[in-house]
């Protein structure tokens, strides 16, 4: 009767809306390191084609699309690159008004350190150097609203910050709910906030869920079933911190 219910399941989930979908989400990752007093170093990598589209947009670039959208298609990365760097300033300008550091509240000022480069992840990810200028301060905070729902392009765009400064280093995980990280949280808070994101992360993944509801199959009663699901969560919130 079980496996009978999960193969129920499991053909709903698959016809479930594609926005539910790993392709209709993104993960904006930042490395943010202190190079010295009053400077934090932030290497923002944002998926090209997501960046592309986003820029054009709200930026009235048209040309940024005309010129990034061929090399993206036929994946040519240092085209991609070269389409990047034409159009730094309309993809600073963006990513400047949705993503800050502030230092004990008050703002820093980013400056563009180099080029734009690509890498190929699992898709392109355009890299985005800034050092920003900061007061003197204890603790510093990062917010990000990178890639919003109301662009319309994706929806539950995560920004995993990776750092290394304020004499701390660790990881956290932002999100429209909680757009905001200071390096003095505590461990339990960042541990928190990737249960949180490895939970939407299953959730809303439906090859997980799939996995998921084959791990179940074989489960006998209802104490297997919830021990299951609780470790796989677990395990896949500390990959996400990791």
């Amino acid at each position: 009767a079980l496996a009978a219910l999960l193969t129920v399941l499991a053909l709903l989930l698959l016809g479930v809306s594609p926005a539910l979908a790993h392709g209709f989400s993104s993960v904006v990752h930042v490395d943010a390191t202190q190079p010295e007093p009053g400077h934090v170093r932030v290497d923002l990598g944002l998926e090209y084609d997501l960046l592309l589209v986003s820029v054009s947009d709200n930026e009235q670039d048209d040309a940024f699309f005309r010129e990034g959208n061929p090399p993206w298609e036929s994946g040519d990365l240092p085209g991609q690159a070269a389409a990047l760097n034409r159009h730094l300033d309309s993809v600073l300008r963006y990513v400047e008004r949705r993503f800050t550091v502030e230092a004990d509240g008050a703002r820093c000022s980013p400056m563009p350190i180099g080029e734009a480069s690509v890498e190929l992840r699992d898709v392109p990810y355009a890299h985005v150097v800034l050092d920003y200028a900061c007061p003197d301060a204890l603790a510093h905070e990062f917010t990000s609203e990178l890639f919003p729902d109301d662009e319309g392009y994706v929806r539950g765009t995560k920004t995993i910050v990776t750092y290394d400064l304020d004499f701390r280093s660790g990881s956290a995980a932002l999100e429209a709910g909680h757009a905001s990280f200071s390096t003095h949280q505590s461990t339990a808070e960042r541990f928190w906030e990737f249960f949180k994101l490895g939970c939407e992360h299953l959730l809303t993944g439906i090859d997980h869920i799939l996995f998921l509801l084959a791990l179940i199959a074989g489960s006998r009663r209802l104490r297997e079933i919830v021990l299951t699901a609780t470790t796989f969560t677990l395990a896949h919130s500390v990959t996400l911190l990791l």
